[in-house]
């Protein structure tokens, strides 16, 4: 379950939170301690009301952690807050994931309208058109719009750097507790309404890869599970085959793939479809998770279809999300009450889980590229490997296997006739890697 609003108590006079217990009759406290702890949250105690259980899973969002007014009270509040909630849960046996709508440096908006800093209005200088409307451009930390050399000299590039190494201190906080996160930055990429998502899916794969960097290799964090979120592309559509792995970051920066789905139906199907194309696009040596939900997906709808989410995640009740109501109270406890789903208190605690972190040294990875000319595509490696390439129609549909087996380095051209004018998706995996790329055939 997602909190959004927070109950906490904050000494404004002295920059400070005040923890539970921490309260005394001159800090005149709104909140009880009771409302401050993560089970009093709003969200979370709602979803006990309704389902008798607690989640396994606590979801939290560093929206305030940086940006315009992050050093302010109620902002740097709310970030603080986060950590002790996270703590208490982890204490509990619960496991934290945190989301991020990132504002960068000053900025105060994280939503795009109009391809964002495409928008006309976004001259040098601008900041925004709208309050919905960020023209922030991460591609000028790239050296050019290929985005595949940085621009460490550029002023975007340190605003970035500088906002992930702020989060960086606050997760290395928890990692100094033994506390792990499952961490899930730069979501939903390609439905465009986020400023990480209004380039190009090569940019998105080079913003990711640069956050994973940055926070992992630079910062040392050893204590995040990292999340990607694969996202409907509009140029597709919105249901399932519109699902682009072509902004997968790659094996070595994912440890789960997710999906944010809100069913405007609201009939708790298992969304198979969903599961089934990611298993079809970014292959099973993932756990595939549903990341963000309004209606749950019933339990038994799930073992019907054998859509094996590892977990789902209602988004927030408070700030106006009700997405608790979207499921009824007899479904709510029918489904956490079942076997097959795993509540808080059904966690073994970690007391009694024997956790080993090590450092994992990523291999350098055989990236395919794929490049297209007349009717011709072209598949290029650095070194030989064996691979797995095949044409999809936008419905996800193999229309052609290209290559299966071992291929040798540099480039291998497959001709396209006899394949019918239209678009399509290479898709192209080498060992562990995958990559995705839409070709357009006259």
């Amino acid at each position: 379950m997602m909190i959004s609003d927070q109950n906490f108590n904050y000494d404004y006079g002295n920059m400070r939170l005040i923890p539970p217990g921490g309260c005394t009759p001159a800090d005149s406290c709104k909140f009880s301690d009771e409302e401050v702890s993560w089970k009093g949250q709003i969200d979370i105690a709602e979803f006990y009301k309704r389902s008798g259980h607690y989640p396994a899973i606590g979801g939290f969002d560093m929206l305030f952690a940086a940006g315009g007014h992050h050093e302010e009270g109620w902002f740097k509040g709310y970030t603080e807050n986060n950590l002790v909630m996270t703590e208490q849960l982890w204490e509990m046996g619960g496991i934290p994931t945190y989301t991020w709508h990132w504002k960068v440096g000053e900025d105060t908006i994280f939503y795009t309208q109009q391809q964002g800093y495409r928008n006309a209005g976004c001259t040098e200088g601008i900041t925004k058109t709208a309050d919905n409307n960020t023209c922030f451009n991460y591609t000028k930390a790239f050296k050019d719009s290929t985005c595949k050399e940085i621009d460490a000299t550029s002023q975007v590039y340190k605003d970035i750097v500088a906002d992930l190494d702020i989060v960086s201190g606050y997760f290395k906080q928890l990692e100094e507790k033994g506390i792990a996160v499952v961490w899930r930055p730069l979501h939903e990429a390609s439905g465009g309404w986020f400023w990480w998502g209004v380039a190009s899916a090569e940019c998105y794969v080079q913003l990711y890869r640069l956050v994973f960097d940055r926070m992992v290799e630079t910062n040392k964090l050893s204590n995040l599970i990292w999340v990607w979120n694969i996202n409907t592309d509009p140029k597709f559509g919105y249901d399932y085959s519109a699902l682009n792995a072509a902004w997968y970051p790659g094996d070595a920066y994912v440890d789960i793939v997710a999906v944010d789905i809100y069913d405007p139906l609201n009939d708790h199907n298992s969304a198979a479809n969903y599961y089934n194309k990611i298993v079809s696009d970014v292959g099973t040596s993932k756990m595939i998770a549903l990341s963000e939900n309004g209606a749950i997906p019933d339990i038994d709808s799930i073992a019907e279809d054998k859509a094996y989410w590892s977990y789902w995640m209602t988004w927030s009740q408070t700030w106006s999300g009700n997405f608790l109501e979207k499921t009824p109270t007899d479904m709510w406890k029918r489904n956490l009450d079942d076997e097959r789903i795993i509540a808080l208190d059904d966690m073994p605690g970690w007391d009694n889980v024997k956790a080993d972190i090590r450092k994992v040294r990523r291999m350098s990875s055989n990236n395919p590229t794929v490049n297209m000319q007349g009717n011709q595509v072209t598949v290029s490696l650095a070194q030989a490997g064996t691979v797995n390439i095949a044409l999809f129609d936008l419905l996800g549909h193999k229309v052609a296997s290209l290559a299966q087996g071992n291929l040798p380095a540099g480039n291998t051209a497959f001709n396209l006739d006899g394949i019918a004018s239209g678009h399509y998706i290479v898709r192209a995996k080498v060992g562990s890697t995958s990559l995705a790329k839409k070709i357009s055939l006259k």
